[in-house]
């Protein structure tokens, strides 16, 4: 019943309130977040120029929610620079015009959930993401995102240009030299106490990046779908993946530029060998398709 409240709010706050006027932003989507055991629940989040980043919108429907955490399954959202991390089924965030391309870069929301049954299956629409600037639309567990000169030198994150369902296990942090800034948000849990909640964070990036290219989830050397883990990394002459078939594999190679670049491969016995003798030395994503598959797997690999 909490649940279906909870769902219902986040329906009427994107309808006018009576009494007060509200404003459509520049832009909004739903997410909806559904744990292992199907309980359900869903946000609200966007952005528009002259939203606050450091307070709530209660023009564009933002409510401040005062109770605790529901103890089995939640999900809420706050501002990424409100420093009371006052959390909302709804949240828009400000935004910055570029004024070269006219492209609106919004500041960083986060997205804090309690869960007692994950993982958590995150839908939305992807399709709103299919823009041909400013399409490098995250969410990631790292908050490394903002600190690397890269940012898709972090752990983990999600594109979410072409992929509509991303899930999230909010597994333990790896050890500290690869993952060692996750984003945790502490709050109220009823019955339970102030707890330390998981949370993701929803970003925009502007300029070159994996995101431009590879529009599926991306995760440091996490096989999908039947592909398995490259090696050697770093490689030398050669890297090697296990294929889920011989028959209709698509193997793309770009540097952190973006740029395809050659790297032939044959395939044995369900192994894909890539020569990388050719390429010079540095950081490069492989991006592995399988015709018949609906996902892809990527991976990032050094040649020395």
């Amino acid at each position: 019943m909490k649940i279906l409240a909870r769902i219902l709010l986040v329906s009427l706050m994107a309808c006018p309130v009576l009494g007060f006027a509200q404003v459509t932003p520049l832009f909004q989507f739903y997410l909806y977040f559904e744990d292992s055991i199907g309980n359900k629940d869903s946000l609200i989040i966007g952005y528009d120029p002259s939203a606050s980043s450091q307070n709530l919108n209660p023009q564009f429907g933002e409510v401040s929610l005062l109770t605790p955490f529901d103890s089995v399954f939640e999900v809420r959202a706050t501002h990424g620079d409100d420093g009371q991390a006052r959390t909302s089924k709804k949240i828009i965030e400000g935004a910055d015009i570029l004024s070269w391309d006219s492209c609106e870069l919004p500041s960083y929301i986060k997205i804090v959930i309690n869960t007692k049954f994950p993982p958590v299956k995150i839908t939305y629409d992807s399709t709103l993401f299919q823009a041909e600037t400013c399409r490098n639309v995250i969410l990631s567990r790292d908050w490394n995102i903002f600190f690397l000169q890269e940012w898709w030198d972090v752990c983990e994150y999600h594109c979410m240009a072409g992929s509509s369902i991303f899930v999230e296990g909010f597994a333990p942090a790896a050890p500290p030299f690869l993952c060692w800034n996750y984003l945790f948000v502490e709050k109220e849990v009823e019955g339970q106490g102030l707890k330390s909640l998981p949370g993701l964070l929803f970003a925009t990036f502007y300029g070159p990046g994996p995101c431009n290219d590879t529009t599926f989830l991306s995760t440091k050397d996490k096989p999908a779908l039947g592909f398995g883990t490259l090696s050697p990394n770093p490689a030398q002459e050669y890297f090697r993946v296990q294929v889920p078939s011989e028959d209709g594999l698509s193997a793309y190679v770009s540097d952190v530029s973006g740029r395809l670049q050659a790297c032939p491969f044959v395939i044995s016995e369900g192994v894909a060998q890539f020569d990388t003798s050719q390429l010079q030395r540095g950081l490069y994503f492989v991006c592995l398709q399988m015709e018949g598959y609906h996902r892809s797997a990527v991976y990032k690999v050094v040649k020395i």
